[in-house]
């Protein structure tokens, strides 16, 4: 299946989907921390996300590698800080 940008999606790469509204670009990384245990895993950014889960306070989806890295395979869902670390 192929993202946004194009690519191929990669379940074991280190990406994810952000919604439009956040204003970032393909190719641009962002630290994700799990609040309740700390873990932190940097991503690039690959694929939009749809708006109406923007609009429920959904902020980044990620690979299962991210996700399996950050501990939340069972939770889903985290409470997460977001935060965008470089520029195309």
């Amino acid at each position: 299946q192929r993202t946004a940008s194009g690519e191929s999606y990669d379940m074991h790469g280190m990406t994810a989907a952000v919604p439009r509204a956040l204003g970032i670009k393909f190719g641009e990384r962002i630290r994700v921390r799990h609040l309740r245990t700390g873990k932190t895993v940097t991503l690039r950014v690959n694929d939009t996300m749809p708006h109406i889960w923007y609009n429920k306070g959904r902020l980044a989806d990620v690979s299962y590698a991210a996700a399996n890295k950050l501990g939340m395979i069972k939770e889903g869902i985290i409470w997460a800080e977001i935060q965008g670390i470089s520029a195309l």
